[in-house]
Order: structure tokens, then C-alpha cells, then sequence
């Protein structure tokens, strides 16, 4: 097949930089997954423990005074309660 001009095959060049900034090994890139990974799951567990208290204070609500009482909550404590912030 014949080129219509000389260009008819470039060649492609690619730049390509380093994943890693130069002088920073595998371990260290390793180490700092290892973190990264650390602080994900402990959020996630934090998360985890915030939506365990929802559903707990949820659960509460639907006591009726004479369960409450058996537990040693009176409503108002109840309603106190169930209006913290999840992280409290």
C-alpha cells in the first residue's frame, strides 16, 4: 500500500514518568500503603460503631414506659438520648 505522503508512518512516543517520586523505594511506597490501609479500616470501624448506636437508640424508642423503667431510663433520659451525635 502506498503512502500518499512521506508521513504516512509516525512514530509514537510515549512520556512516561515514574509512578514513585525517585529516591522513594518499594518498601517505603509499601509502608505507606500499609497506612493508608490502617486509617481506612479504622474508619470504617468507626462508621461501624456509629451505625451500631443509631440502630441501639432506635431500638430504645420503641420501648414503652414500663420497659424503660425496668432498664432505669425515664423517658426525657430517653429522649436525650436519641438526640446525641452518633460519634457521642
Amino acid at each position: 500500500m502506498a503512502c500518499a505522503s512521506n508521513t504516512c508512518l509516525t512514530r509514537i512516543e510515549l512520556q512516561t514518568e515514574p509512578i514513585l517520586p525517585e529516591g522513594y523505594g518499594l518498601m517505603k511506597a509499601l509502608r505507606a500503603l500499609v497506612e493508608v490501609l490502617q486509617d481506612a479500616f479504622e474508619l470504617q470501624r468507626a462508621c461501624d460503631h456509629m451505625l451500631q448506636r443509631r440502630r441501639q437508640r432506635q431500638a430504645l424508642l420503641e420501648l414503652d414506659d414500663r420497659l424503660l423503667k425496668d432498664i432505669g431510663l425515664t423517658r426525657e433520659q430517653l429522649q436525650r438520648e436519641v438526640r446525641k451525635w452518633p460519634w457521642q
